[in-house]
């Protein structure tokens, strides 16, 4: 007998007991999907900004074409998920306010930033950087997506006036206490967008997931383009695709990442150890 509607509860026991048992399961199901669940495999091989810090190991298997296999636990792929929506969420925002700019009926927010010239904003989403498009992404074999672009235009001209780059990052409440100003690694990742899409100034957009502030674009968090940063970046660069050539890793360095690293089932790091012997999860039956 089916449990389909309130009526069914006057059904025979045994019956609604056992379909209430396979209602139980949903949250175990839900736990495997999350956990067993492909991702990370329509990366791309070559060097991608996310992934340049901390361990150089990430960027030369990817450049050696080494597979991705993910072994993320719940915990970090939930997390990524909710990072990934807020992205989505501020993209369409930042959409929008350039379209209201464009229709004349957002211009005191646009001619605040613009320091009241008349200028109508634009705005571009997830900006491709990749060697088919960028001189400098081909020569270090980049492959990466900025956040966004803000570009203002002369209202009349059309001629660019402005263009300021913006990096989205999530941050629980007790990290973005802690924020004084963008992280280094986010600095150096911000700059491989800054260098192959010459753009002279980068927001970094940090949100507190338990409240939803966010970081204004004014120092510390609106930076503009450190040559010193890209310098350390293109020795490191030179560093991954040396060890290519040579078909070697570099010394691994072990930290948190190796959490959600593609490559912790061939690097093998010891905080990973755990993970690795265990038994895989069989998909639950109902």
């Amino acid at each position: 007998m089916p449990l389909a509607s309130i009526a069914d509860l006057n059904g025979p026991e045994d019956e609604v007991v056992r379909c209430i048992e396979i209602a139980r399961e949903l949250s175990k199901v839900y736990d495997d999907f999350i956990v067993l669940e492909q991702d990370g495999h329509d990366r791309a091989g070559g060097i991608h900004a996310s992934e340049l810090y901390p361990c150089l190991r990430k960027s030369v298997y990817s450049v050696l074409g080494t597979p991705r296999k993910p072994n993320v636990s719940k915990f970090w792929k939930q997390r990524f998920k909710v990072g990934s929506a807020l992205h989505a969420m501020l993209q369409q925002d930042f959409h929008n306010l350039a379209k209201r700019s464009q229709r004349g009926d957002a211009m005191r927010l646009a001619a605040a930033l613009a320091e009241e010239c008349d200028w109508v904003m634009e705005f571009e989403d997830e900006v491709a950087v990749k060697p088919s498009l960028q001189p400098l992404a081909k020569k270090y074999n980049l492959h990466s997506h900025c956040d966004g672009i803000f570009t203002f235009r002369d209202k009349e001209s059309k001629d660019v006036m402005l263009r300021v780059g913006l990096e989205i990052k999530t941050e629980a409440p007790e990290g973005y206490s802690k924020l004084t100003e963008p992280k280094p690694e986010h600095v150096r990742q911000a700059h491989v967008y800054m260098a192959t899409l010459d753009l002279p100034l980068m927001w970094f957009f940090y949100m507190n997931k338990g409240n939803q502030n966010n970081t204004p674009s004014t120092h510390p968090y609106l930076i503009t383009w450190q040559p010193h940063v890209w310098a350390e970046l293109e020795a490191r660069f030179k560093t991954i695709l040396e060890h290519a050539e040579k078909n070697e890793l570099p010394k691994k360095e072990e930290t948190i990442v190796c959490e959600f690293c593609p490559w912790s089932y061939t690097c093998q790091p010891s905080n990973m150890t755990r993970v690795f012997q265990k038994k895989p999860t069989r998909p639950l039956r109902t």
